[in-house]
């Protein structure tokens, strides 16, 4: 799996995937053995496209540097994911819910686990690795709806990614801070973040983090009511995502993009109604090979649900294409595609309903 074939890139999913699709991609990572309800999981290595952020769960070569750590990040990782399962997978979809008193008790003891790991490779000097624990530690405040106890823990990620050069982790820090300002309506200060994440990226050549920051920066100044900004940031973003080949950004540029031209009542030309309608169909076969690669059948239900609205955001774009050429079939298409969503959902349900 390359980054090209990757479901949802790193950034991606440290950035703006939901809780349960971020738990998904951490079992699902390249190169390692992930088990989830006792069920191992097999992943093939990947090209590296990850080389510059490292990884976020302990494979062989770091549970040789540090098997006590190691062993008490992935314990977190399992409470944290069962703490979301057990209130109901559909709570995993939203950042920030209204847990059950029990989940509440399982994401404290996630944090108990991740911050004993954390004092551990703090000293070894391990840094990068510290990094990546207070991150998730983040992750968890965040759940919970306390927001500026998460930006304090994210805050120490960006000193750390400072503290050891690492620029790009440093990048995807200050993206996570702009993404919880933006979530707590505080537009100035995600777009202050959002630009300093974005000159990060620039100086360091990282084309894929340079695209996500502009596609960030375009969804706040739509927010905010600039639509052409808004635009001028998405189609800079466009541009990049065509550059990488990456078919994930460029199905989620677009979705932003057709939202604007519905808001100021215009319709998308042609050309790029085609151009999003390869780009979603390449990112749903891969969310179906990523689907079949979870053992778990709670959390493959889970995971179909948190990418359901790519499945939307197709019909939608067949059907601005059956508006301009009514008799090229794009409604009988719409029409398979939403069958197809649903019975997959109703199988899943189905499957967990009999284990």
């Amino acid at each position: 799996m390359n980054y090209k074939t990757s479901a949802i890139s790193y950034k991606l999913l440290l950035t703006i995937g939901s809780s349960i699709a971020l738990y998904c991609g951490l079992l699902l990572w390249d190169g390692k053995v992930a088990r989830s309800q006792e069920k191992a999981i097999f992943i093939t290595p990947s090209d590296g496209f990850v080389k510059h952020s490292r990884n976020l769960s302990p494979t062989s070569e770091t549970l040789a540097q540090h098997p006590e750590a190691d062993r008490l990040w992935y314990e977190g990782l399992q409470l944290w994911g069962q703490g979301m399962l057990e209130d109901g997978w559909e709570q995993g979809l939203q950042w920030v819910q209204v847990w059950s008193p029990r989940t509440v008790e399982v994401f404290k003891q996630a944090i108990e686990k991740w911050e004993a790991a954390r004092q551990l490779y703090h000293a070894a000097g391990m840094l990068a690795k510290e990094a990546e624990t207070l991150y998730m530690i983040g992750v968890v405040y965040e759940n919970l709806g306390e927001a500026q106890q998460a930006l304090n823990y994210y805050h120490q990620v960006r000193s750390l990614r400072q503290e050891t050069g690492d620029r790009v982790g440093e990048g995807i820090a200050l993206t996570i801070i702009g993404r919880v300002y933006n979530r707590l309506e505080e537009k100035q200060q995600a777009l202050n973040y959002y630009n300093q994440a974005l000159v990060l990226y620039r100086e360091t050549g990282d084309l894929s983090g340079e695209a996500l920051s502009l596609g960030n920066l375009g969804r706040v100044y739509s927010s905010l009511g600039e639509k052409p900004k808004a635009l001028d940031y998405l189609n800079q973003a466009l541009m990049l995502q065509r550059e990488l080949g990456d078919p994930t950004g460029k199905a989620l540029i677009f979705k932003d993009i057709f939202a604007i031209y519905s808001e100021l009542g215009e319709k998308p030309d042609r050309g790029d109604l085609n151009e999003a309608l390869v780009a979603i169909d390449e990112l749903l076969t891969i969310i179906e090979d990523v689907r079949t690669q979870i053992g778990d059948a709670n959390l493959r239900t889970s995971y179909f649900t948190s990418v359901q609205h790519h499945y939307q955001f197709k019909i939608d774009v067949l059907m601005l294409l059956h508006q301009q050429q009514p008799d090229k079939g794009y409604n009988t298409t719409a029409l398979e595609t939403n069958e197809r969503a649903r019975a997959r959902t109703l199988l899943e349900l189905l499957n967990e309903a009999d284990t």
